[in-house]
């Protein structure tokens, strides 16, 4: 949560790109809130984008993600934004 809220918090941060596999297993964990989702996956590209300077994760090992759910979203009153509020690297 630190490292997201420093990027929210510079101004030279064009954007932040996650691209996720083709396919995700949603799965649930006893231990979060009710509602929240948890997503592993494998080979996530991330890239970061700080005037001047272009950074990339290089996809390797397993990224754990956990969501939040707000519902309904304030864009649309028929759908649910997902937030993340967790994100861990495993081994």
């Amino acid at each position: 949560m630190r490292h997201i809220d420093a990027l929210a918090r510079s101004f030279s941060i064009a954007n932040v790109s996650l691209a996720f596999p083709p396919s995700m297993v949603r799965e649930t964990d006893g231990g979060d809130p009710p509602g929240w989702a948890t997503i592993r996956l494998q080979n996530v590209l991330i890239e970061i984008n700080d005037s001047p300077s272009s950074y990339h994760v290089i996809p390797s090992g397993t990224q754990e993600f956990k969501f939040e759910p707000t519902t309904p979203s304030a864009l649309s009153p028929t759908d649910t934004t997902w937030h993340i509020v967790r994100w861990t690297e495993l081994p």
